[in-house]
């Protein structure tokens, strides 16, 4: 049964993370599912100029 838990925790993992995807750490009860409260801070912000539709920064005007 080891062989199968191991593969069920692993499946688990794979979609509800334990961890965050940004700072490695174990999730808080934040309101985003993959993203502690650190890490959502620690992202990039993309300020404008940027694509109204994607959001992708560019110079110009």
């Amino acid at each position: 049964m080891g062989l199968l838990d191991a593969l069920d925790r692993g499946l688990l993992d794979l979609i509800f993370p334990r961890d965050c995807a940004v700072t490695q750490l174990p999730l808080d009860q934040g309101p985003f599912r993959h993203l502690s409260t650190e890490g959502l801070a620690a992202l990039p912000r993309i300020t404008d100029p940027r694509c109204l539709t994607c959001g992708h920064p560019f110079d110009g005007g």
